[in-house]
């Protein structure tokens, strides 16, 4: 009897300290289970305003730091290099502690100053404008012609209206602009778009009524090149039947 009892104690022991490295390593498993399907998200870093960035505020270092967030709260647009920002300029108040977006920033040579606003000149002919090739990008000055019959018969000189002025886009006749147009070597420009202050603007706006408006462009200013996979290639095509007839 003391044998069976001895016996059945140790299956006992044994059995019942099975059943807790069982149970211990189903729940380990479970919980394994768990923390696998769970997504850890990603980090990223974007560029933050440090402090308050006023409008037409130029961006510098101090104005800026680096934000670690969850990648999926990025706002599209957003920087992650500081060098990317700096000597941008504000188009709007900048929060601290915010994202800067590309919408919110623009170049120093695309800011508006309060008194400048982008004004579209229309030419009476394509070839007042640097004898019909003027691009986007150029840089010329604004001229006025007079003829003897406005002059009473006095030759005069050309006036210079505005000076060193960039040509933000230029137009063809059918409001067309130089970039989307088809065949870039038969655009024929008539109308520019550039950026002028008050003055500027009102001077172009009189001598308008004055006589004739053109373009000219300095002879050390670097004329804008086309680019080359815009330019059209001449093709030979061969017809007719080969001797043989094949």
């Amino acid at each position: 009897m003391k044998l069976i009892k001895n016996i059945a104690n140790n299956i006992s022991k044994t059995l019942l300290t099975a059943f807790f490295i069982l149970l211990l390593g189903g729940t380990i498993t479970y919980y394994q289970t768990r923390l696998a399907g769970i997504e850890i998200p990603k980090q990223t870093t974007v560029i933050v305003a440090s402090q308050k960035i006023s409008k037409g505020d130029e961006i510098t270092g101090t104005h800026l730091k680096e934000k670690v967030i969850d990648e999926k709260y990025k706002h599209k647009g957003s920087y992650s290099k500081m060098s990317e920002i700096i000597g941008k300029v504000a188009l709007t108040d900048l929060i601290a502690d915010k994202e800067i977006t590309a919408s919110e920033i623009t170049t120093k040579e695309q800011w508006f100053r309060p008194e400048e606003k982008e004004v579209g000149i229309t030419f009476e002919k394509f070839t007042d404008l640097v004898g019909g090739t003027a691009k986007p990008g150029d840089v010329v000055d604004v001229m006025l012609s007079l003829s003897l019959e406005e002059t009473g018969g006095v030759p005069t000189a050309p006036e210079m209206i505005v000076a060193g002025v960039e040509l933000k886009n230029v137009f063809d006749e059918s409001n067309i602009a130089h970039q989307n147009a088809k065949d870039k070597n038969a655009f024929k420009p008539i109308t520019v778009l550039v950026k002028l202050d008050n003055e500027m603007d009102a001077a172009v706006d009189q001598v308008k009524k004055k006589g004739k408006l053109y373009l000219k462009r300095h002879g050390n200013v670097i004329k804008v090149d086309e680019d080359p996979s815009t330019e059209n290639t001449d093709k030979v095509i061969i017809s007719g039947k080969r001797k043989d007839g094949e």
